[in-house]
């Protein structure tokens, strides 16, 4: 069983799909390959060295999700079947061949963000996550028809049902509200794209959910196990070009980290100090570096996808102006309060407060007035504003 297995399994084929379930030792190679599928989610969004447990998050995930997913595809089945093999060797042949669909996951290191503008960049990698996840959902759909020989209606119905029904519940544990998102919180064009996915997830979801439910319940699975999990039967040997490529695609990582660590730790020491309150440390931190140090196309705290409060922007702009920050630093904070007043959420004194310590009459005022769509928050905030400031007095 070589890498050739591996990549016909990655296909579908019914040879390669058997031949790796009845392996009891390539559980081994698929846990090497989700190992290396962590570090592909990982290695240029988050700082491995001090968030280490971040690479064990696919491999929690997938024994979680397979587990689930085997007791909807054959877990009743398997408890009362007598002729088949006992559940424990049946969930490992099942977590075997779902492991080996990791490779599919080096598909996330291709890192958009450093050829492609923030936006084209966020929809890459979503068409990415979409082609995988289909890829996977449709592997195991053959799984079940395959090793479990069950009806391909019913394989077909029930994972899509655990499928769609897991992203329903990703969804609803998002940190951003769905419900605010739809009021029209303005965020970034790259944040604006993530928001579509999530409302078209959110919209249809659940009929497909509910849908494949019906078809899953009103058809009888009637698997049976299609090959013998003995231990005494001779099988065929992991090869080592395969044993090979496992652990070449950990490897690779070692090389690969020097080359994106040292910004992830940055961007993390910066959004640290944010989080802990400490303002000013982190706007000199951001002004002592360039913005090539940082993660491509990184933005700074607040981010309301990330569940934080966007009101955390005016605190910024406070703490700017008791000391001038490097231009890039003001540069992203002048876009992003303008992209906050726009939004017309938040505390209309505070932000009117904000305005007030802007030295003179400030542009981003001038800019706003000239803006139809911002003339009511500009009233509304109207009697806050310093007098020289008040658009009823100046005409914007």
């Amino acid at each position: 069983m070589g890498i050739s297995t591996l990549l016909r399994f990655l296909i579908g084929d019914r040879s390669a799909i058997l031949a790796i379930a009845v392996q009891p030792r390539a559980w081994v190679t698929g846990l090497v390959f989700v190992l290396s599928a962590g570090f592909a989610r990982e290695y240029d969004s988050e700082d491995l060295l001090h968030e280490p447990w971040y690479l064990l998050v696919p491999l929690a995930a997938s024994l979680g999700s397979s587990f689930l997913l085997f007791g909807v595809l054959y877990g009743v089945t398997a408890l009362r079947e007598t002729s088949g093999p006992s559940f424990p060797r049946a969930y490992r042949a099942f977590l075997t061949l779902f492991w080996f669909t990791a490779p599919l996951a080096w598909l996330y290191a291709i890192p958009y963000e450093r050829f492609l503008d923030a936006v084209a960049a966020t929809r890459a990698n979503l068409y990415t996550l979409a082609l995988v996840s289909a890829w996977r959902v449709a592997l195991m759909m053959r799984v079940a028809v395959v090793l479990m020989g069950m009806r391909p209606l019913a394989a077909f119905s029930r994972v899509l049902a655990y499928s769609s029904g897991l992203a329903l519940v990703a969804i609803n544990f998002l940190p951003f509200p769905i419900i605010e998102i739809m009021g029209g919180v303005h965020v970034t064009g790259a944040d604006r794209v993530v928001q579509s996915a999530a409302q078209l997830v959110g919209c249809f979801g659940p009929l497909l959910f509910v849908v494949c439910l019906v078809l899953a319940l009103g058809i009888r699975p009637r698997p049976h196990w299609q090959v013998s999990l003995d231990s005494h039967v001779q099988q065929a040997t992991l090869s080592i070009p395969l044993k090979l490529l496992a652990c070449a695609s950990l490897a690779t990582w070692i090389g690969i980290l020097p080359l994106t660590q040292a910004e992830q730790r940055l961007r993390r020491r910066v959004e640290v100090a944010f989080r802990d309150g400490q303002l000013a440390d982190a706007l000199d931190l951001m002004s002592a570096h360039e913005p090539e140090e940082f993660p491509p196309q990184w933005e700074p705290p607040p981010r309301f996808l990330k569940g934080e409060d966007p009101a955390l922007v005016l605190d910024v702009w406070v703490e700017m102006l008791k000391k001038k920050p490097a231009p890039w630093v003001q540069g992203r904070y002048m876009a992003r309060i303008k992209n906050y007043l726009r939004s017309g959420h938040g505390d209309d004194e505070k932000t009117a407060s904000m305005i007030n310590r802007l030295p003179g009459k400030p542009a981003l005022l001038q800019q706003l007035a000239r803006d139809p769509q911002w003339q009511w928050y500009l009233e509304r905030l109207d009697s806050h504003l310093r007098p020289e400031l008040r658009i009823n007095k100046n005409g914007g």
